[in-house]
């Protein structure tokens, strides 16, 4: 089902697609411009984007500890006109690896 689907490391770069998306997903929730720069930029974050050609459909950010066997994922949206299509699944499934 996410066959088309790209998944790839999300960078600053993806700032204003990102953004958008947060805005999307959680509009009354999305986090502030310098929390997903942050997320895009900080050490140690893991971040990762779905691109449907070169559209930005889904995005997931989280922390690993690996040293204490810990992870927790921060946020994770997917666009609604992309969702019910196992991208968040896939996103989750490559974060675990």
């Amino acid at each position: 089902m996410t066959d088309s689907i790209q998944y790839l490391t999300a960078n600053w770069r993806d700032l204003n697609a990102v953004r958008k998306i947060e805005k999307l997903c959680f509009p009354q929730d999305a986090w502030p411009i310098w929390d997903i720069l942050g997320a895009l930029s900080f050490p140690n974050t893991y971040r990762l984007k779905a691109l449907a050609g070169e559209e930005l459909v889904g995005f997931l950010a989280g922390e690993v500890e690996k040293d204490k066997k810990i992870a927790w994922v921060s946020t994770i949206c997917v666009h609604p006109e992309f969702q019910r299509r196992g991208i968040a699944t896939r996103m989750m499934e490559l974060y675990e690896d």
